[in-house]
């Protein structure tokens, strides 16, 4: 008796589990078209969720200093930029966007999409902004400012000022106080007393019309710090056996003596090596740093002259970068080119001549 209900019941349990198995097999056609419909209903909607008319009338909006992300969805949706400010919310914590968005006033159009309008609000209004010309690399601190005061020009009540710049540059150990990250990036490698020669990033930048000198300052050596990190060249640097500081003063010397990457790697070794084997440099564009003219023709007398960025006369580097370094350069002093030369020049043409021995640059000095 007890053998038989424990058979029936068995038979009972797998026929049960077979009418689920069955139910399921029916359902999973539904459970896949669920996601399916749901995906197809969100881009139908999408127009309709996060744009406004299919108008190209530009709308203002003001973005105020510390407004909320909820605070300016609802400024939005007043607008009629957005249909749904809770929407807008929802999509930038699922997107992990919007976290960035600048004070201001910004002009967003009709027809923009909610990844565009975002991309928008993260730049500084066009209505704040001062652009500044891209400044080359290879140029001194004292010629970066010149850029800047031509920027800021067209602003009349601004907090720029040049000369507190140039302050900043010259001495930024006597701005520490300030705690900023800029001018703690630059003292942590720059040895007290030194400039901030060689910190600033060359580039093209733009500015709130308001910004302060320590922001301008600040933004020039965060964007050096920025583009070191993205080319993980910070750790490089650690690895060799120069310090950053060093790094940006060799490659400084590269800005001002080659014209190509090629060429900067080649004479990357050159003056590598000749530090190594305690000869001095010989890079007349430390002592044209000095003079503060790369145009000037050298005399004799400065060329004799014993100023501590006389490489022909000091042995090592010069006591500061000499320019403003850009990532190839910075690139070639970590990977030069090895050869077997220990002079180079220039000929009127711009080509460049390689020697072996004194000798032979001799030579090539008279071609």
């Amino acid at each position: 008796m007890y053998k038989r209900n424990k058979k029936q019941s068995f038979r009972k349990d797998r026929k049960q589990k077979a009418k689920r198995i069955n139910k399921l097999k029916k359902m999973l056609p539904i459970l896949f078209l669920v996601p399916i419909v749901l995906v197809l209903f969100l881009f139908g909607s999408y127009k309709y969720l996060f744009f406004i008319s299919s108008s190209n009338n530009n709308v203002k909006i003001e973005v105020e200093e510390g407004d909320s992300r909820y605070e300016i969805a609802e400024k939005l949706e007043e607008k009629g930029i957005i249909k749904s400010s809770d929407l807008f919310i929802l999509y930038t914590k699922i997107t992990k966007k919007g976290g960035d968005i600048k004070a201001g006033i910004h002009t967003i159009n009709g027809s923009m999409s909610i990844s565009d309008i975002i991309i928008k609000l993260e730049q500084i209004p066009e209505e704040d902004v001062i652009w500044i010309d891209a400044f080359p690399e290879g140029i001194r601190y004292d010629e970066i400012a010149n850029y800047l005061e031509k920027g800021f020009a067209s602003v009349t009540e601004r907090n720029f000022s040049k000369q507190e710049f140039l302050n900043m540059c010259e001495d930024p150990w006597a701005y520490k106080g300030m705690g900023t990250e800029g001018i703690l990036f630059v003292t942590k490698y720059v040895p007290e007393g030194n400039s901030a020669e060689g910190f600033l990033f060359p580039a093209k930048y733009d500015f709130y019309k308001d910004a302060e000198t320590w922001e301008v300052f600040d933004r020039l050596v965060l964007t050096l710090k920025q583009r070191l990190e993205e080319e993980n060249l910070l750790q490089e640097i650690e690895k060799s056996n120069l310090s950053l500081y060093e790094v940006l003063n060799i490659a400084s010397m590269l800005e001002r003596e080659g014209f190509t990457e090629k060429e900067y790697k080649m004479i990357s070794d050159i003056l590598q090596r000749r530090l190594q084997i305690g000869m001095h440099l010989g890079v007349d564009a430390t002592s044209l740093y000095q003079l503060k003219d790369w145009e000037a023709e050298l005399t004799y007398q400065e060329l004799e002259d014993e100023n501590p960025y006389n490489t022909r006369k000091n042995l090592g580097l010069p006591p500061t970068p000499i320019s403003n370094p850009g990532i190839v350069t910075i690139k070639a002093v970590l990977n030069p080119t090895a050869n077997e030369y220990l002079y180079y020049l220039h000929d009127s043409e711009g080509e460049i001549h390689y020697a072996k021995t004194n000798a032979e640059h001799e030579k090539n000095k008279s071609k």
